[in-house]
């Protein structure tokens, strides 16, 4: 009977002529390996092979070396070409399993995947034989991490998932009494601290400030004036009323503090002709322009007024709508404020939010006014 196999491209070799032929060690010749090391990994891959081959050979299975090849298939049946694996996983099939558990773990490397051992099964002889041109210290196995620990950390105490763990493990920690402490009561005691020793609110109780500050704005505050920071001609004061000014001024709401514009410091000589003209401080005229409300002169009335010391002479920018110092000339202390009474200078208007801004002191208006010594 032919063989109707016999030329077929694609059948494998073996198939035709015989067992397939044992295949020979690449490291015996390699030209770049030493010639001790070939014959060390040839002797090794010799052992090795005769050590799978009588694993597979029955106990009781006679020997047969004289057995005839069978190069054809029988009637009906069709030759297949043997599907070989490699020496180490037909001795442990769990080499398998294990190397496709090491590559669910992205993270291992493939030097510290820990050895792994089926119960019942002796581990795979290894195929390769020790170098000897290999420092000591390379050849080593690398520690298993699941050993006791080592002087030296091992590479997997550096794994992504095990410091994810940890700080999963550190956000579940519940609040202790210094977390409420520190991130709750000391924030509102920081708020507190500062608005009642640092800054000061206030509402605008009438328009004599237009338009500088409207009708029931609200302002901030400093309270570092006037001490320790010094009081400026131009500063926005905020001061308590010091004889009932409120009451001619027609205020919105019930009020005891007034905002005024800053003109004269202790000591200065503010004076006015009336009619349009400038308003004068020691002698130097000063364009109020900046500040003014359009269409309102500086003073309609004449005046003028020495400041003592410890008091101060205060100006609306809304000139023709406020009660100032010029109107209360006759109070007793000539219109002028206490220095005591000053509560702090405003920088910032806070509300209504679409004229949220800072608040100009426009110090550059008195840049040339000369400073005078208080008498009195």
């Amino acid at each position: 009977m032919s063989n109707h196999h016999a030329g077929n491209p694609h059948r494998a070799p073996h198939a035709e002529t015989g067992p397939a032929p044992r295949r020979v060690s690449s490291h015996s010749t390699n030209p770049h390996v030493p010639p001790a090391a070939s014959a060390l990994f040839a002797s090794a891959r010799t052992a090795a092979d005769r050590a799978v081959d009588a694993a597979r050979t029955p106990a009781n299975a006679a020997p047969t070396p004289s057995m005839p090849h069978r190069t054809g298939p029988r009637h009906g049946e069709t030759r297949r070409a043997p599907f070989h694996l490699p020496d180490a996983r037909r001795a442990n099939p769990r080499l398998i399993q294990l190397r496709i558990d090491a590559r669910l773990n992205p993270h291992t490397p493939r030097h510290a995947a820990p050895p792994r051992t089926v119960p019942g099964v002796a581990p795979a002889p290894s195929r390769r034989a020790p170098n000897p041109h290999m420092p000591a210290a390379a050849a080593a196995p690398a520690p298993s991490p699941r050993s006791a620990p080592a002087e030296h950390p091992t590479p997997t105490a550096h794994f992504p998932l095990r410091a994810h763990t940890a700080r999963a493990a550190h956000a579940r920690t519940p609040f202790t009494l210094r977390d409420i402490l520190l991130w709750c009561v000391l924030p509102v005691v920081l708020v507190l601290g500062l608005r009642l020793a640092v800054f000061g609110m206030y509402a605008i109780p009438s328009g004599s400030m237009e338009n500088t500050i409207m009708p029931g704005d609200r302002v901030i505050t400093t309270r570092l004036s006037p001490r320790p920071i010094a009081l400026r001609r131009g500063d926005i004061v905020v001061f308590k009323d010091p004889a009932n000014w409120l009451a001619n001024e027609g205020a919105a709401h019930n009020s005891d503090r007034l905002i005024k514009r800053l003109i004269g410091l202790p000591g200065d000589t503010v004076e006015c002709a009336g009619g349009g003209a400038p308003i004068v401080i020691n002698g130097v005229p000063i364009d109020e322009s900046a500040y003014l409300k359009p269409g309102v002169e500086p003073s309609h009335s004449a005046f003028s007024v020495t400041v003592p010391a410890g008091r101060l002479f205060v100006l609306g920018d809304n000139r023709a709508n406020s009660a100032d110092s010029r109107a209360h000339t006759n109070d007793g202390a000539q219109g002028l404020v206490p220095v005591g009474d000053v509560e702090g200078v405003a920088f910032m208007r806070y509300w209504p939010f679409n004229r949220m801004g800072w608040l100009s002191a426009h110090h550059n208006v008195f840049r040339d006014v000369p400073t005078r010594a208080p008498t009195g």
